[in-house]
């Protein structure tokens, strides 16, 4: 089965402490190599602000379900606050 998704080849170049820490981080945390390390944090730096948008909303659906009202919504609005609290310290 054949991958859709094209990829291109960057050079990249780090200062020598940088490449060190890097290194180091892939290899504690388990990554491949510091190119995944560097693929995931790129990810997290460009798609999380999207994402962080598609879980409160999912977080506001949800609860409308429930709560229904126009008087709810700051109730809505501060568990979606305090949801995106948790999702940030859970990363």
């Amino acid at each position: 089965m054949e991958s859709s998704i094209t990829t291109t080849q960057i050079n990249l170049k780090l200062p020598s402490p940088l490449m060190s820490k890097a290194q180091q981080y892939a290899q504690d945390f388990g990554y491949v190599n510091i190119q995944e390390l560097i693929r995931e944090s790129l990810r997290q730096k460009i798609f999380n602000e999207e994402y962080k948008e598609e879980y409160v909303k999912e977080i506001l659906d949800t609860k409308k379900q429930y709560v229904g009202d126009e008087s709810s919504m700051s109730a809505l609005l501060e568990l979606a606050e305090e949801a995106m609290k948790y999702k940030n310290v859970k990363k």
